[in-house]
């Protein structure tokens, strides 16, 4: 089978970009390889090997199976990092876990109804926690507990 027939696979979207253009060949590092360029974002995205043996300069097919596999396999391989990457938690989530972790171990107790009940029909909760001195309290809870993680000294845990 000629390695320039047209393969009857579909195309996969740009493994760089994700956008579905397909590709354009061009001359590689060699006569003997071709350069797959995305036709939306214009990157080079791999090389395949040609269907020439000594001739340059002559017209490339539009496509060719051995630059659609090329193309498919990176666009796979994309995706499956792409996957596993939306699988692993964001750093937020992570930023957060490690101030829940840290606030936990200085935990102390709730109250389950700070004010008057009367000025606010259901009550105000409230938790408390041990926090270093001299912190700068504000609106926004996540400089304040970063604050206080670098304030404050390690607690010492019982050992028995």
């Amino acid at each position: 089978m000629n390695n320039t027939n047209m393969s009857d696979k579909e195309l996969l979207p740009c493994p760089l970009c994700g956008k579905n253009k397909g590709y354009s060949l061009s001359e590689g590092s060699t006569y003997r390889w071709w350069n797959m360029t995305c036709n939306g974002c214009g990157r080079i995205v791999d090389e395949c090997s040609s269907d020439r043996r000594m001739t340059t300069g002559t017209p490339l097919p539009e496509r060719c199976r051995n630059a659609d596999e090329a193309w498919n396999d990176a666009g796979e391989y994309a995706e499956s990092l792409r996957q596993q990457l939306a699988q692993q938690p964001s750093v937020d989530v992570l930023v957060d876990a490690e101030r829940y972790r840290w606030l936990r171990e200085r935990y102390v107790m709730a109250n389950f109804d700070i004010y008057n009940a009367e000025k606010f029909e259901d009550g105000v909760s409230g938790i408390i926690f041990e926090m270093p001195e001299g912190i700068t309290y504000s609106a926004d809870i996540n400089a304040v507990i970063d604050e206080a993680m670098t304030e404050a000294k390690p607690i010492e845990k019982d050992v028995k």
